[in-house]
Formats: C-alpha cells, sequence, structure tokens
C-alpha cells in the first residue's frame, strides 16, 4: 500500500515548528501544487537513498488573495518544499524538527530523535541536520541533482566531520524529491 503524507499534519506543530509556521509552510506547498494543476493525491516520486512513492494530501483552498500573498515562485518553493522535506522526514526516519537551523548556514533545520513516533514531546538532543531546496519547476539549468550537489557543497564540513546530514530537495512541477543522507543508517 502507498504511503500518504498530509500537509495539513504540520498545522498541528511539532516540536520545533509552531502552528502558526506550520500552516505558513503548508500554503506554501499547496500553492507550489496548485499552480502546477496538482489536486489533493498527486502522487509524488521520492528517489535517492530512499525510493517510494508517496500520496500527498491536503485541504486548503487557495484564493486570489493567497496567490499574491506568493508572487515570489522561488521563496514559495523554498517554503514549501520544507514542509514536503518534514513530512518525508517524519514518514521515513526516527528524526523530528527540534528547531531552525542557525548554525552559519550548516542546516535548515536542526533534528534530534523520537522515542517513539506516538509521543513527539520525549525528545533527546539534537543529532542531525537536515538542509532543504525547492524547485517551481524543473529546467535544464535548475535540477534536482544539481541542487542536491549545492546543498552538499554547503554541508561538507558538518558531513566531513561525521555528524548526520539529509538533504531533500522537491521539484513541484511533476512533482518529484530527493533525497540524500550522510552518516545514516536508515531502519
Amino acid at each position: 500500500m502507498m504511503k500518504r503524507l498530509y500537509l495539513d499534519e504540520l498545522k498541528e506543530g511539532l516540536p520545533g515548528i509552531s502552528k502558526t509556521v506550520g500552516a505558513f509552510l503548508v500554503e506554501a506547498a499547496v500553492v507550489c501544487l496548485t499552480a502546477q494543476n496538482h489536486q489533493p493525491g498527486v502522487h509524488i516520486r521520492l528517489s535517492g537513498n530512499y525510493e517510494a512513492t508517496f500520496e500527498l494530501f491536503w485541504r486548503d483552498e487557495i484564493t486570489e488573495q493567497i496567490r499574491k500573498t506568493w508572487k515570489d515562485e522561488k521563496e514559495a518553493a523554498e517554503y514549501g518544499a520544507s514542509a514536503i522535506a518534514i513530512l518525508v522526514l517524519l514518514a521515513l526516519t526516527k528524526f523530528v524538527i527540534s528547531e531552525r537551523g542557525v548554525q552559519m548556514g550548516v542546516a535548515d533545520y536542526l533534528l534530534t530523535t523520537r522515542e517513539n513516533n506516538a509521543n513527539l514531546s520525549n525528545l533527546k538532543s539534537p543529532s542531525a541536520h537536515l538542509e532543504v531546496s525547492g524547485i517551481w519547476k524543473e529546467h535544464p539549468k535548475n535540477t534536482i541533482n544539481m541542487r542536491l550537489n549545492a546543498k552538499e557543497k554547503q554541508v561538507k564540513k558538518a558531513i566531513e566531520a561525521g555528524e548526520t546530514v539529509l538533504i531533500i530537495v522537491t521539484e513541484f512541477g511533476i512533482p518529484k524529491a530527493k533525497i540524500k543522507w550522510y552518516n545514516y543508517e536508515y531502519h
């Protein structure tokens, strides 16, 4: 059975993401998806260290005011990609967002492990980094692999230091995403 991802879950917040920011990320993702004529239930293909296809669902309707708010496609794609990356992270790994990354460009988000999926309040100290990037629509001069390579260079020191780093790049045109992790054992 295909796994399902529900954008609306982010509106409930996470240890390192408030409900308001969760709703902000969801709105950006829905703008990106609906602008590409995708509907709830669209399949998003994940490649890289993990291969899967997910069904992606949301309830938000995009109004003209929301479209005007997200007129900057690059910004919308970056924040929308964060929503997708966080859901993929929660679906596939032992990690949860502990806080927004502020360590001199090392990561967009700091991660911590969960004791179990049912109790996100029982957290350990930050133990990994998540780097995210989004593409409105892929073209020959801006591909998922190009973005992934740029992100790898950005976090090279953390990888070489043996830190756990996850990179997730999302493209909204198809939609698809690619995940690459370093110093992490998938369970």
